[in-house]
């Protein structure tokens, strides 16, 4: 276009406006017909700007017009830019519309069904062209070139349709016409039109001759008449060499596709969409060859040249991809396959929607990937989607659809759905028939496939009769030499295999060799195949001779065409050695299988049936040689080969499990022989081979597999299955009976129904007693069974009964003796007296079963490492954490000596010594220790079991101790999942796993959501053990905790009262659980500053441990603390110091100095040390609760929070006020990192912070973050709790500090009002209440309200507080001042001379009650300010 533009450029200014505009026009025609969209485009478009710069007089401007509109659209629409195109169409058709020119919106109609036609919207485009057909009609007549041009689009779409009659009476139609309009320039050229148009049809519907006659027509037409190097006749080569590809002439196709390329390089240089075009041609010779690696070069050149002109975003380039994933669908690669569909399937999807036949043939295209990679169900799916598409645009008769039901029915056929895939074939079938006709090689494919189901079923008359019909077709296209034919003959002669007919079997078979080695030669590896498949007949027909020759000669050809080294070499091998086989020659055999796996292994993927096959045998034979790890080998790669062949469920596949079972028993490893012989009993099950005595025992010891495993619901449903079919062969008293139900009862006790494993044991024991007699050993056992499930419901009692029952039948039968039974006895009793915390009674029997065990069994048996494990519970029970220590590596130690570094005991040995770490604070070693058991107890049983997940359990224990919530949290859930796979979510371990998950919610001040965790683990244990149980119990004191937490200490009293009670009806009095509740309880009313009460329960907690434990323990030391806040609470700071210091020196003994609880004594140390101005000591024990705590946790994280507080509270003491905000602003970034800004800990520090505002006058800052602190709380415990009681109080006094007396008084009135309904009237800051709101009376000259509030205030200091304390002091000098107001002297004097100098009391505690006392009246006025 270059030159002809210069050419314009040059001449423009001789030609007039309406020669340039013609000119330019035929410049973009000739470019459009070049394939040059964009360089037509501009040169229509310049003549558009001329045009309209002609006056609007001219008559056929508009005329133009519409032309230029209607070639610009075709531009785009050729590049697939549909919008662009409908925008200028809609252009042309109004102006058509308006100069009422038929002809012209008829071309308007024609570029809309072009557009409809790409977007494969076939019924769409017929209706545009059906509309342009009927006004050409009525416009210019019927023998019109226009019209001719309509009926040839219309033949277009219905060709689309594979409507080809249609198609082709619409191209005659054309072809008429335009024969009529003879005389006319270009005649030829459309007459060659028309034969391209039919010869496209016949190509559809494979009449490749007549198709090759038509296109040659064309050529002949179009060669006369144009230049040899025209686009349109290299259009004709294309076709033409397509048409040679089908009929596999392809050095011919090579030559027309070279032809044509050669013609579109000349004209349009390398970089053109018609090479590519070109290319994909050459690209599907190569393919249709075999020759992927030529093939995959040309259909990437032609990507390449797509996506370099149209971009990645074009559907021809999503053609590209389609034609690289068949080549790797062809390679067997079928990722690579899929991957590719994918591309073209989302640019497809993207351009076109969902509903158009590209994307109806990509659908069918990634069916064929599932299909080979054995995905039945995904290919299923594709195939349907693929023909819901096809049926609804092309309606049910038509060849996409056949496709479709074709490829369902291989589907069905491989799900051995016989009569499901003859359906799909026989409608595949029809419409073929009806489409094609009879003799069409679809039709023959169809009957063939047919015939195929039929021989699988074996029903060879059938067979035979649709591959008879098969072969006849394609002998009628292909002739009788060609290989098709040759692969049918040998089909057939399976078929008379099939028949028992040898003769002719053998017959088709030298029938099929025959034609191939004319069409072949001799020496060709399809003859090889056919060779090796007529030694396969032969073998099966015991000639083996025959076979051996067949064999022989099939090597011959192998070997010299592909080398040794080649996949049919050794299948070959394979086939010889099946032929020594079966002669029992297994020393010849042998070394045949072994060459065939040498071979083919390095080749293959190892899915070849032969070398499964070859595996199978060599390992047949060495287990008949007695050389079982070799037979190991070969027995497992034979099976993972067969099961991804044939599936689960097969013959060979049951076989080959029962044969591993037999050898893993041969080698002692029987868990892994148990394995094997469950999955041999599925099979056989499935294949109904049930009901047998046989078959009963596979199901109890694959049960019992099953339980090993933690496997429980599997092994529930063996033994269910065992216990039925021993009841049916044996009747319902027999002692096999009573042992499956025995272990149903060892599966429940597993999953924590206790109910159900009681009643399993009871119902055995009945039976035992029955059949064995009441004296029997076995008997003994299953009373001590009872005694495990009634100590798990916390029957503690009728446990020790069963126990005791079981020890004196022991002893009864067996003697006063050591024995393991025995041992086994006392061993239960102490676990009673473990789960009672009755640790000396537990202790003792322990360690008599440790005695004896020892005494029988020597020190290295795994008897005794379980009871070194269970005396290391005791001892850590008893906070005896070294001497715990001891006993679990002894545990440990012995478990490895005995079963190596990788067994369940050792994992639960880990589990012991990662809790004494946590007890200490070493969380790292806590953690590895939890690791290292997770990791063994994946290694042997898998992740899905109660182990793991117990294990995660601790590991979140850990993690919640660092303060690492969410780590914990995430422990927790992953502990729940693994329950909730494996027994589900109504058993104690899930129960367990919502309790922990709820106290992460509760340190998070997520309340509701613990509250509603707690309440799901409560529902469970309830429903599981009934009401009185210790589980309830620690879910009544879980809820308390988070009533505690929010303030609500009334339903929290209520909740650990119920806590306790429990515990005590269970356990008595003497009990760590009961201690423990007294505790809690103690805490509840020291938050209320009830603190006789809290000193009581804390009095009750402590005593109750030390009639438990010799010496001191941790929990001592912890109560020593709370003591000792109390005392600090009442201003008894010496007392406080005392119990401190107690609490001190009790942690150091028992855990060491760099335990965290000391850390938190250090911190209240250093609180009292503030309250006495020793703001150096305070800081140094503030330090060395940090140092601990960093050394612990690390600098990042809440304890650390916690330190940095106490040291700003001492700053801010000293009036060191920035100081103290830097620490607050630590504590503030450390608590926000790791809880979140809504948290209560986070407005702890902005309440703090405010506060040091305050004192610095700063009162907007204070208030500001007071308010953050109080958004904060009532978001999380709502307006009526103490925490936002003491914001309101807090806001109150920055508004006095503001002369804002009347909003001060509005806070200090909301504030008093929170706190009146939750703390008794005499809690000290309803004290500090009533003298703030009198502060303000005060100043506002209300001196009877004041005096009034003020004595309220004096009333309840006098009687909370020390009378040295220094309030007492304040509020008797307010009093004085008030009554001095009032003009009341007498006592404001006495009042002001109530304390000496040093503060010390000179009156009489009734002269100070007389002057301070309050009137009923100022009883009403206080009452009145709420």
């Amino acid at each position: 276009m270059g030159e002809r533009l210069s050419h314009f450029a040059r001449s423009a200014h001789v030609m007039t406006r309406e020669q340039q505009v013609h000119f330019l026009r035929q410049v973009g025609h000739q470019n459009f017909k070049r394939g040059h969209y964009v360089l037509a485009r501009l040169a229509y478009l310049k003549a558009l700007d001329i045009l309209q710069k002609f006056p609007n007089r001219i008559s056929n401007k508009r005329q133009i017009s519409c032309d230029l509109y209607i070639d610009i659209s075709r531009t785009y629409i050729e590049q697939r830019l549909f919008d662009d195109a409908d925008q200028y169409c809609l252009k042309a058709e109004n102006l058509s519309t308006q100069i009422t020119d038929k002809v012209r919106l008829a071309k308007c109609f024609d570029c809309r069904g072009r557009v409809c036609r790409m977007k494969n919207k076939y019924e769409q485009a017929l209706l545009e062209y059906y509309k342009s057909l009927d006004l050409k009609v009525a416009i210019l007549g019927e023998n019109h070139l226009e019209v001719a041009h309509s009926f040839h689009r219309i033949g277009n779409i219905y060709l689309k349709q594979a409507k080809y009659n249609n198609a082709l009476s619409m191209y005659e139609k054309s072809k008429t016409i335009k024969i009529k309009l003879s005389n006319y320039k270009g005649y030829n050229l459309d007459i060659a039109h028309s034969y391209h148009g039919i010869g496209s049809v016949y190509w559809e519907q494979s009449k490749y001759n007549k198709a090759l006659e038509m296109y040659q027509q064309c050529l002949k037409l179009r060669l006369e008449t144009l230049d040899d190097n025209d686009l349109d006749i290299a259009s004709t080569y294309h076709r033409i060499g397509d048409v040679y590809t089908s009929q596999r002439k392809y050095q011919d196709a090579f030559i027309m596709h070279q032809k044509a390329i050669k013609i579109r390089s000349q004209l349009l240089g390398e970089d053109n969409l018609e090479i590519a075009s070109s290319y994909d041609g050459i690209g599907t010779i190569y393919w249709k060859q075999d020759d992927y690696r030529k093939s995959l070069m040309m259909y990437k050149k032609s990507l390449s040249l797509r996506l370099k002109i149209l971009g990645d975003h074009n559907l021809d380039v999503a053609n590209s991809y389609r034609s690289i994933g068949n080549i790797y669908y062809s390679q067997d690669n079928y990722q690579g396959a899929l991957s590719m569909y994918q591309k073209s399937f989302d640019i497809t999807l993207d351009i076109l929607g969902n509903n158009n036949l590209h994307i109806s043939e990509l659908y069918h295209a990634i069916g064929n990937v599932y299909r080979k990679k054995e995905q039945y169900s995904q290919a299923l799916a594709m195939y349907q989607k693929s023909f819901a598409i096809a049926l609804e645009i092309l309606g049910p008769t038509n060849l996409l659809v056949a496709s479709s039901y074709c490829c369902i029915g291989h589907i069905y056929l491989k799900k051995q759905q016989y009569s499901d895939a003859l359906e799909m074939h026989r409608k595949s079938l029809d419409i073929r028939l009806q489409i094609l006709g009879l003799y069409h090689l679809d039709v023959a494919n169809s009957y063939r496939y047919m015939g195929g189901v039929k021989y699988i079923q074996g029903k060879y008359d059938k067979a035979l009769d649709l591959y008879e019909k098969s072969v006849l077709i394609k002998i009628h296209h292909l002739g009788d030499k060609h290989i098709d034919i040759a692969d049918m003959y040998q089909e057939i002669g399976d078929i008379y295999d099939g028949l028992n007919n040898i003769e002719a079997a053998i017959g088709k078979y030298e029938k099929s060799i025959q034609i191939a080695i004319q069409v072949k030669g001799n020496n060709d590896l399809y003859i090889a195949r056919l060779y090796r498949l007529f030694g396969n007949l032969y073998h099966k027909w015991e000639n083996y001779d025959g076979a051996l020759l067949a064999y022989q000669k099939s090597l011959s050809i192998c070997m010299e065409k592909l080398g040794i080294h080649s996949i049919n070499v050794a299948k070959v091998y394979y086939c010889i050695g099946n032929v020594y086989y079966s002669q029992d020659q297994h020393y010849c055999a042998l070394p045949m299988y072994q060459k065939s796996l040498q071979i083919s292994l390095p080749l293959t993927k190892g899915d070849d049936p032969d070398i499964a096959e070859a595996n199978h045998k060599i390992a047949n034979i060495f287990y008949l040689q007695a050389n079982y790890q070799e037979a190991l080998f070969h027995f497992q790669h034979a099976l993972t080969m067969k099961t991804a062949l044939n599936g689960n469920v097969h013959n060979d596949i049951a076989a080959l499990h029962h044969q591993l079972g037999d050898v893993y028993r041969k080698l002692d490893r029987y868990n892994e022989a148990l394995s094997m012989y469950e999955k041999s009993l599925d099979i056989c099950l499935e294949l109904s081979q049930t009901n047998t005595l046989d078959v009963a025992n596979l199901y109890q010891g694959i049960g019992n597999i099953y339980w090993q495993q933690h496997r429980y619901q599997q092994a529930l449903s063996k033994y269910q299955n065992a216990l039925y079919c021993k009841m049916q062969l044996l009747g319902n008293d027999h002692i096999e009976v009573s042992w499956i139900i025995h272990r149903i009862g060892d599966i429940f006790y597993q999953q924590t129904k206790y109910s159900d494993a009681l009643s399993m044991y009871q119902e055995s024991l009945q039976i035992k007693i029955s059949y064995l007699g009441p004296n029997d050993l076995n008997v003994a056992r299953t009373y001590n069974d009872i005694g495990d499930v009634l100590w798990r419901q916390d029957k503690y009692d009728e446990a020790l009964l069963m126990y005791q029952q079981s020890l004196q039948l022991h002893i009864q039968i067996l003697g006063d003796i050591d024995h393991v039974d025995i041992a086994n006895c006392y061993h239960g009793i102490g676990h009673v007296y473990y789960y009672q915390r009755k640790d000396n009674d537990a202790l003792d029997m322990y360690q008599k079963a440790l005695t004896m065990r020892l005494s029988l069994l020597t020190e290295q048996h795994l008897d005794v490492a379980e009871s070194y494990h269970y005396i290391g519970h005791i001892y850590s029970s008893k906070c005896k954490y070294d001497d715990a220590l001891s006993m679990y590596r002894k545990s440990l130690q012995i478990t490895i000596d005995i079963l190596g570094d990788n067994n369940l005991g050792v994992a639960s040995t880990y589990i012991g010594i990662g809790d004494i770490c946590c007890h200490l604070d070493k969380y790292d070693q806590a953690l590895e220790m939890y690791e290292k058991s997770v990791q063994i107890t994946c290694k042997l049983i898998g992740s899905n079991n109660v182990d793991v997940a117990g294990a995660y359990l601790c590991i979140g224990n850990v993690y919640l101790c660092q303060f690492k919530y969410e780590l914990a949290l995430s422990m927790y859930k992953k502990s729940l999942e693994i329950i909730s796979e494996i027994i589900g979510n109504d058993n104690l371990y899930s129960a367990n796993a919502y309790h922990s998950i709820a106290n992460v919610y509760r340190k998070q001040s997520k309340f509701q959501q613990a509250l509603t965790m707690y309440q799901k683990s409560f529902e469970i244990r309830k429903k599981l053990l009934g009401d009185d149980n210790l589980h309830v119990a620690s879910s009544y004191h879980g809820m308390a905790n988070v009533y505690f937490s929010q303030g609500k200490y009334n339903y929290s009293t209520a909740m650990y009262e119920k806590s306790l009670q429990l515990r005590i009806k269970i356990l008595g009095y003497d009990n760590m659980y009961v201690a423990i509740s007294y505790h809690h309880l103690g805490e509840v009313f020291y938050q209320q500053d009830q603190f006789d009460e809290a000193l009581s329960m804390y009095q009750k907690s402590l005593d109750t441990q030390l009639a438990l434990f010799e010496g001191n323990n941790l929990e001592n030391g912890r109560l020593y603390r709370d003591i000792g806040n109390i005392y600090r609470k009442r201003d008894l700071l010496h007392e406080a110091l005392f119990n401190y210091r107690k609490s001190v020196d009790i942690i150091i003994q028992t855990v060491g100095s760099q335990h965290l609880s000391l850390a938190n004594v250090y911190q209240d140390i250093g609180n009292v040390y503030c309250k006495q101005r020793k703001y150096e000591d305070a800081m140094q024990l503030y330090q060395n609760s940090l140092d601990i705590a960093s050394t612990s946790l690390g600098n990042h994280n809440l304890f650390v929070a916690s330190c940095y507080e106490g040291i700003g509270d001492t700053y801010s003491n000293q009036d060191r006020y920035q100081d103290a905000l830097d620490k607050y602003q630590q504590s503030l970034q450390i608590r926000s990192d790791i809880l979140g800004t809504t948290n209560l800990d986070v407005a702890s520090c902005y309440y703090r912070i405010a506060n040091v505002y305050l004192k610095q006058n700063r009162y907007p800052d204070a208030l500001i973050t007071l308010k953050k602190s109080q958004s904060i709380r009532q978001h999380l415990v709502g307006d009526y709790h103490l925490l936002t009681a003491d914001c309101y109080h807090s806001i109150g006094n920055v508004y006095f500090a503001e002369n804002k007396f009347h909003y001060a008084l509005l806070k200090y009135k909301q504030s008093l009002k929170i706190r009146l309904e939750k703390l008794s009237k005499n809690h000290i800051k309803i004290c500090q209440s009533y003298s703030s709101i009198a502060d303000i009376y005060f100043l506002q000259g209300q001196y009877n309200e004041a005096k009034s509030l003020y004595q309220k205030s004096f009333k309840i200091a006098w009687k909370k507080l020390d009378k040295h304390h220094p309030t007492i002091a304040m509020l008797c000098h307010q009093l004085s001042k008030t009554f001095n107001r009032q003009c009341k002297y007498v006592k404001a004097n006495v009042l002001r001379l109530a304390f000496s100098s040093q503060g010390k009391v000179i009156l009489d505690k009734k002269m100070m009650l007389e002057l301070t006392s309050s009137s009923t009246e100022s009883d009403t006025i206080s009452q009145g300010i709420v």
